[in-house]
C-alpha cells in the first residue's frame, strides 16, 4: 500500500557514536516492536554481546531472510542502523491492518544478528579479540 508506507515511513537517523549506543538502540526498538533479543555474550568481555532477533514470518512462507551487522566491526554501524530502522518499521506496520495482513501472511521469517563481531564493532577493529576476519 503505497500510502501506507509514505505516511508511515520516520525520515530520523539511526547511527549512534558507539557500539554500547547502537546495541541499547538495537535493543530497544526490538522491544517496541514487542520483539525478544537473544543475547549471546563474549566470555571475556560480559559487557559485549552478539544479539539477535527473530521476527516470525507467516506459516505457509518456509523462507528466511537473514540480516548480519557487525561481521567486520567498523561496519557495524551501517547494519545496525538497517536493523533498527527495520525494527522501527515493523511497530508502524503493526498498526496499519494491511501492513499487518501481509506480514501476518506473506513475510518470510527474518533473523537479525546484531554486532557479530561485537568485540571489533566496539574496539573499531575489523578483527575479533584473536585476531580473526570473520570474513576470510
Amino acid at each position: 500500500n503505497r500510502n501506507m508506507l509514505n505516511n508511515s515511513w520516520q525520515w530520523e537517523c539511526n547511527f549512534q557514536s558507539s557500539y554500547f549506543e547502537m546495541k541499547d538502540a538495537f535493543v530497544r526498538s526490538a522491544a517496541e516492536a514487542d520483539l525478544s533479543v537473544h543475547s549471546y555474550p563474549l566470555p571475556n568481555h560480559p559487557s559485549l554481546s552478539t544479539d539477535v532477533v527473530v521476527v516470525d514470518g507467516s506459516h505457509s512462507n518456509n523462507k528466511i531472510l537473514l540480516h548480519i551487522s557487525g561481521t567486520h566491526g567498523p561496519e557495524g554501524y551501517g547494519g545496525s542502523a538497517i536493523q533498527i530502522s527495520f525494527l522501527k518499521q515493523i511497530v508502524l506496520c503493526k498498526k496499519d491492518p494491511v501492513c499487518r495482513d501481509r506480514m501476518d501472511n506473506d513475510w518470510p521469517t527474518i533473523v537479525m544478528v546484531h554486532a557479530l563481531n561485537a568485540y571489533g564493532f566496539a574496539n573499531n577493529r575489523r578483527f575479533t579479540e584473536e585476531n580473526v576476519d570473520l570474513n576470510r
